[in-house]
């Protein structure tokens, strides 16, 4: 009877445990997963209208000269994502690309995404004990979020800038400034928050013990990413390109505030439900300290929840007149809630801020500094984000949350003996 329990229960299990402490062959799993879903649910999915733009701007740039023509660069149709579509029109030129191939595209960005994912993961634990089980729940947790399957499955920019980012902070991790500046430019050219990385980079470089600033080529790599970043302010003599955009940017300027308050807040209250227990341990590993102040800093901002409340996409208002959810736990909050969708958002709200000065007020190992950097910078140009006319809510949580993760697992120490808890 033992021998036959072993073999029915215990061995599958013992054999399940092992399969996840190889996160590279959970990666394996995840693109089987994704791959399946693509061509069994979404490869003769109707193109949606933002697609259908997308679509239509990557032709022109496939059509065009590499690098583009500074006519195409001026007039470009959209508040910007120049890298994603000069690359990607490459891309499309040379595979003559049509809807499917392009969502092969997108596809093939975010698997990639999440193998950069997962060698940062391992990067971060090579010193600890942790058990290599968490990296591969870690990867499951962000490949699971529903906008990274969008990303994948649909035309758009959203793996490839994972992708990017990723791949400037691995090599950046590895002291390498021959990729570590062309990806991060690339991720720069392709949508303006990855300006956060190239500050972190900075801050985390003058404030390193032994900083190695004083080599030329070094300074030269991290100051790359903001030359190049002007390059097309110059070219469009504004923040964003002529035509169709600069006149979303005015519509914006003159009947939306620039700050707001609300899409930080909308920010908090996704972190306990899209990273889940990997934040929720800041606060179990927290000090009587950081407890305190995280229980006082909440309170403080208890009165401002309420008086920003969470409010429907600003862009939608604006153009379309349309009361847009700023994503799936705004939709969700909506449905059953109604007009009091915000005291629904509260609860999460409320942990969300609390786990978050816990992250603010932690001593942070050296290790861990430059993902904290990052996922601090990210919260406090939130309330900025949509008065640039980025994108918001669930979407843009989507750039934070591997970061998130990878902050969790580069914090476990070595006593922890293999342990997240």
């Amino acid at each position: 009877v033992t021998r036959e329990l072993w073999i029915e229960y215990f061995l599958p299990m013992h054999a399940l445990k092992q399969w996840f402490e190889k996160p590279g062959s959970v990666w394996l799993f995840v693109v089987a997963v994704y791959v399946t879903l693509f061509m069994t649910v979404y490869r003769h999915h109707e193109v949606n209208d933002v697609e259908s733009s997308t679509q239509k701007i990557i032709v022109e740039f496939s059509e065009s000269s590499f690098p583009p023509k500074i006519e195409l660069i001026r007039n470009l149709p959209d508040w910007g994502h120049l890298g994603y579509y000069a690359i990607v029109g490459r891309v499309a030129h040379y595979i003559h690309a049509d809807e499917m191939r392009l969502r092969i595209v997108s596809l093939t960005f975010m698997l990639l995404a999440f193998g950069a994912f997962v060698l940062l993961a391992k990067f971060y634990c090579y010193s600890s004990r942790l058990n290599p089980i968490w990296i591969s729940l870690a990867l499951l947790i962000f490949a699971a979020n529903p906008y990274a399957v969008s990303g994948a499955m649909e035309i758009g920019y959203t793996g490839f800038f994972l992708f990017l980012l990723l791949s400037s902070l691995y090599f950046f991790e590895k002291e390498d400034y021959r990729w570590t500046p062309f990806f991060l430019s690339l991720a720069v050219l392709t949508d303006w928050r990855a300006l956060v990385l190239a500050v972190v980079f900075v801050i985390v470089r003058l404030t390193a013990s032994h900083s190695r600033l004083i080599r030329p080529e070094r300074g030269l790599a991290l100051i790359l990413p903001f030359v190049i970043g002007v390059l097309p302010i110059v070219a469009w003599n504004s923040v964003v390109p002529y035509g169709e955009a600069r006149d979303w940017w005015r519509l914006m300027k003159e009947h939306s505030s620039f700050v707001h308050p609300d899409g930080l807040f909308y920010s908090f209250a996704l972190i306990p439900i899209y990273t889940l227990f990997y934040s929720w341990n800041w606060g179990t590993r927290a000090r009587v300290r950081a407890l305190k102040r995280g229980a006082i800093g909440t309170l403080i901002l208890v009165p401002l929840y309420f008086l920003f409340p969470v409010h429907f996409d600003k862009w939608s208002v604006l153009k379309f007149n349309a009361e847009v959810p700023l994503g799936l736990i705004d939709t969700w909050a909506i449905h059953l809630g109604g007009e009091y969708k915000n005291l629904l958002l509260f609860l999460p709200w409320l942990a969300g801020t609390f786990l978050f000065f816990q992250l603010l007020f932690r001593d942070v190992m050296d290790q861990s500094k430059p993902v904290w950097y990052i996922v601090i910078l990210f919260f406090f140009i939130q309330p900025f984000v949509s008065g640039m006319g980025g994108v918001t809510g669930d979407k843009a949580f989507l750039i934070v949350a591997p970061f998130l993760l990878l902050f969790t697992l580069s914090e476990v120490l070595v006593g922890d003996e293999g342990k997240l808890f």
